[in-house]
């Protein structure tokens, strides 16, 4: 019988500030980021950054970044598609 386990995965945090440059706190995981981005849009909030890994990436007013690092808060977009992939796989072989 095969075994699974549980892994430990985290994201790697980033820290929120705000326009005035204080910081807001840590964001640790996809779900906190998702609703600070969608707090900003509901808000129409200007001048919110994230720090992450030696960035800084500006959050527009829509919840957006300018630009999306790879790794930043994206272990399930990588794991939804690598159980695509899979699944796909499996079904051409069948």
């Amino acid at each position: 019988m095969k075994m699974i386990k549980i892994n430990d995965i985290q994201d790697s945090p980033a820290d929120l500030y705000d326009p005035d440059g204080n910081k807001v706190g840590t964001i640790e995981t996809m779900l906190q980021f998702n609703d600070v981005r969608l707090q900003i849009l509901k808000q129409r909030l200007e001048g919110y950054v994230l720090h992450w890994k030696g960035l800084e990436l500006e959050l527009n007013n829509d919840g957006t970044l300018q630009s999306w690092p790879n790794d930043l808060f994206d272990i399930t977009e990588k794991q939804m598609a690598e159980m695509v992939h899979l699944r796909n796989r499996k079904e051409e072989k069948s």
